[in-house]
């Protein structure tokens, strides 16, 4: 059966972040995460919905990489601004990138520019 985790785990030296749903685990191992509580049990999910999950995270990744590359932390906050997402004013850029990725609104993003001033 598969499990759902609940909060960023480590287990046998793997990583798995919340919201993980892993379909290839030990019924020891996925009763030992579940009485810990950090993870509870889910239907199983078929492959190709794995697949599209992990596709999805990747391409957050990409555009937050994009982000990161092409706005300073100025720039970044104009455009969360303008975005309509509220934020403290003294965020980091790090934690600015994982609220726009967070809110779904990294595309929206992405479609501004800023010119360089000579």
């Amino acid at each position: 059966m598969a499990i759902k985790i609940t909060e960023n785990v480590r287990h046998n030296g793997t990583k798995y972040p919340a919201g993980a749903i892993i379909n290839e685990m030990s019924k020891e191992d996925e009763k030992r995460l579940i009485k810990l509580g950090v993870a509870f049990y889910v239907k199983e999910i078929p492959v190709e919905e794995v697949e599209a999950q992990e596709d999805l995270e990747e391409s957050k990744t990409d555009i937050r990489e994009e982000m990161d590359r092409r706005f300073n932390t100025a720039e970044l906050k104009e455009v969360a601004l303008d975005l309509g997402i509220e934020f403290q004013h003294n965020i980091s850029k790090a934690k600015l990138l994982d609220r726009i990725i967070e809110l779904g609104k990294g595309e929206e993003a992405l479609q501004y520019e800023f010119v360089e001033e000579e």
